[in-house]
């Protein structure tokens, strides 16, 4: 069996460990399994794809047009040398977009993978969109390519309550649309090699989608937000430290945070996501803006303060049994943020908390193992389609 992984990378932290997700979910459950990835334009990561034992798969898109008949003009014993497939040797699509489907990112991406999908249903495929934040839908187009997307895929996991309803208000309530949690919460981390957790207790990740995803204002309140976080610790005597999560274009965040506040802050831009989420895991508190650092942190009972941009994080932390810890970015917030970071930090309120993640964190683990379930009893061999 061929497995395509969709969506997954590797600048974007979150977008590799859910790669680590589904190999750790499914290798041990098929025993004659191959995984294949396609490149994506402008990010090298053949290195890293083949660490993973993941096979080439032979997809180029630029400026519209689709160049990947060029890989059916190899013969098929160079492509096996080489660990190259093509689209029409894959049995089982994976997404694992994370988010990309909804206006958020215009019509284009949801337009595409209707299209695919359609030509991969012709070919037999089996396709499943693993759990990810969707929506909403606007134009007509958008949601005529979503009806079309859910025709011809096996399963769709909404990641959350409002992703589930951006789809049905569209396409009704379909039998192969259901509700999973983030899958990640499954992965176990490891903490690197001669990690001091006295120097590390408190980080803060900061994302560039906070800057290009917000309004103006949120945008400057954004940034006073992340400097009176850094300067209310520093007054308490603790240095936090800034973890790189989401790739090259969140450090010049960092390295703006660094320069308004303290030299003395360490950046650390661990490449290993398995190891950043043993990072997190050690932390007393983890303030970010970054999906599956808050995934990552929440789900090992790590007490988070979060911003965010999209119903997703509003939605992660209601699942964490924790909303209040998930904070607008406004005037108001500035001028509580220290009170709110005291309560989290003194003991007595750090183990509340603790507690509680960690018996959301069972429930959700318990919901990421019942979608795998659902998920292997259609891919696995002699199964069959939904009709």
């Amino acid at each position: 069996m061929l497995i395509e992984i969709k969506g997954a990378g590797f600048s974007n932290k979150g977008a590799e460990l859910m790669l680590h997700a589904v190999l750790q979910a499914v290798k041990p459950a098929i025993s004659e399994v191959s995984f294949a990835m396609a490149p994506r334009y402008g990010q090298p990561s053949y290195d890293s794809r083949a660490r993973l034992g993941l096979l080439q798969k032979v997809s180029f898109n630029r400026h519209g047009i689709r160049w990947d008949f060029v890989g059916k003009i190899i013969p098929r014993k160079i492509r096996e040398m080489y660990g190259m497939v093509l689209d029409n040797e894959i049995d089982v699509v994976l997404d694992v977009s994370g988010y990309a489907y909804g206006d958020t990112f215009g019509e284009h991406k949801t337009i595409l993978m209707a299209r695919q999908t359609e030509a991969w249903k012709r070919q037999g495929k089996k396709i499943i969109l693993l759990p990810q934040a969707m929506g909403p839908f606007s134009s007509n187009r958008i949601k005529e390519a979503l009806k079309i997307l859910v025709e011809n895929t096996d399963l769709i996991f909404a990641r959350d309550h409002i992703s589930y309803a951006n789809i049905t208000d569209v396409v009704g309530p379909p039998g192969n649309v259901k509700i999973a949690p983030d899958f990640t919460n499954l992965v176990q981390g490891a903490v690197p090699e001669g990690w001091d957790e006295e120097k590390h207790r408190v980080c803060i990740i900061p994302s560039h989608q906070m800057t290009d995803k917000t309004s103006k204002a949120e945008v400057v309140h954004y940034l006073l937000f992340l400097v009176r976080c850094v300067k209310h610790l520093t007054k308490k005597g603790i240095l936090p430290f800034i973890l790189i999560h989401g790739g090259g274009k969140d450090l010049p965040l960092a390295n703006q945070l660094r320069e308004e506040t303290t030299s003395e802050i360490e950046i650390v831009t661990e490449q290993n996501p398995l190891l950043i989420k043993g990072i997190l895991g050690k932390c007393n508190l983890v303030i970010a803006s970054r999906f599956h650092a808050l995934v990552s942190a929440l789900s090992q009972g790590a007490p988070c303060i979060g911003a965010g941009w999209s119903h997703k994080y509003e939605a992660l932390f209601e699942d964490y049994d924790c909303p209040e810890l998930l904070i607008p970015i406004d005037r108001e917030v500035e001028r509580k943020i220290g009170d709110i970071i005291d309560a989290v930090l003194e003991p007595a309120g750090r183990e509340v908390i603790g507690n509680k993640l960690r018996a959301a964190g069972q429930i959700q683990r318990e919901r990421a193992a019942l979608m795998w379930n659902e998920v292997l009893n259609i891919i696995s061999p002699g199964s069959t389609r939904r009709q």
